[in-house]
């Protein structure tokens, strides 16, 4: 079957529809409700404004290869030039099926991240993924707290308690003291290298911060997949893309642990000597803080991880300026299975024995070799 590109009468017809459902969503919804659904609108304004810009593909002018020896030497199969219109039907196919703000695939998800940074003007972009669509946006440590949720700075009580839980169970344990030695020296009991290192390796209460990561796999990644290679089919997922300087998020400013060259007094924070003593002297403890440890762990690096950090344990993180994505339950496995032939797999986001086993039983769901 010969596949074309839309007709003019075919694009003006999907210009059309995605105008009525710009102004549904808008009739639809109370006036002081509308600044929620603001971003939802500029998602479909970016689908009309592609769609739009399809009646121009032919008048490209075409970019001859440039190559060493002026024709290709390899004898290889050649993809075929009707890729595009594939890729076009994929798109207009999760359009139709999912809604606006549906990704089903990591080319989508790629798609969706760059156009982002081009209309926002900034590739300081980083992302979350979590597994199941409609959870509040909260640290693990904010989910358990038994403490009431304060506006006021500073570590509390539980959080040093479950710490020194934490540190007691790695003076125990034999194979979680030396995954933790990987990346250099226990730090001593007082140090703040473990609020990183108790948000990586603590099953049980988590800290404060909230990982990110500065990759759209590692985000889509986790969207899909849990921490022990279970895809959760029953529910969508959901992957937030935002940035540094987002108002919505109220994010500026680094938190470090050592004090770097080009550190800002107006705009950074540095953590104390004792944790103890953590957040208690931040001015604005509701804006919220970009975090990388200086000794970042193994697991860390190849998820391309960050943290945010704030100084209050307030009502969870909020989310404005930004986007989120939903993944729908039934693409997760066909997304996970992309993302593993570009490498994002269990045993390199998990890593250590933990992530091999998660690895066995993804590459089993998936029904991949395991080399």
């Amino acid at each position: 079957m010969t596949r074309r590109l839309p007709t003019k009468g075919t694009i003006d017809f999907f210009s059309q529809y995605l105008d009525a459902l710009i102004a549904r969503l808008l009739q639809d919804t109370p006036s002081e409700k509308k600044d929620k659904v603001f971003s939802e609108v500029r998602k479909i304004q970016a689908i009309k404004s592609t769609f739009s810009h399809l009646e121009q593909l032919e008048r490209i002018t075409k970019v001859e290869p440039k190559l060493l020896l002026g024709k290709d030497q390899t004898a290889h199969m050649k993809i075929d030039s009707g890729w595009h219109q594939l890729a076009l039907e994929s798109f207009v196919d999760t359009f139709g099926r999912y809604g606006s703000d549906a990704v089903s695939s990591v080319a989508e998800a790629t798609f969706y991240a760059n156009a982002f940074a081009i209309a926002f003007g900034s590739y300081n972009l980083f992302f979350r993924g979590e597994q199941c669509y409609g959870f509040e946006l909260q640290s693990r440590a904010e989910r358990f707290l038994s403490d009431p949720l304060t506006q006021e700075a500073g570590i509390t009580k539980q959080e040093i308690d479950e710490l020194r839980r934490f540190q007691k169970e790695v003076d125990s344990d034999l194979e979680l003291e030396n995954s933790i030695k990987k990346q250099g020296e226990v730090p001593h009991k007082d140090s703040p290298l473990w609020l990183p290192i108790m948000q990586h390796y603590d099953e049980t209460f988590g800290t404060r911060l909230l990982d990110i990561s500065s990759s759209v796999y590692t985000g889509l990644y986790f969207a899909c997949v849990g921490w022990d290679g279970v895809i959760d089919t029953e529910h969508d997922g959901i992957l937030y893309s935002f940035m540094l300087g987002s108002s919505g998020l109220t994010m500026r400013g680094f938190y470090y642990d050592q004090k770097p060259e080009n550190f800002d007094d107006e705009m950074d924070d540095i953590a104390p000597e004792s944790i103890e003593n953590s957040f208690k002297d931040w001015e604005h403890p509701e804006v919220l803080r970009l975090y990388r440890s200086s000794s970042a762990s193994d697991r860390e690096i190849a998820q391309d991880g960050y943290f945010i950090v704030k100084g209050a344990l307030k009502e969870g993180y909020g989310f404005g300026q930004g986007f989120k994505y939903r993944i729908p339950a039934e693409v997760k496995e066909k997304i996970a299975k992309e993302l593993w032939l570009v490498g994002y797999t269990p045993e390199r986001m998990v890593r250590g024995p933990k992530g091999l086993a998660a690895h066995k039983k993804l590459a089993k769901t998936l029904g991949v070799p395991i080399l």
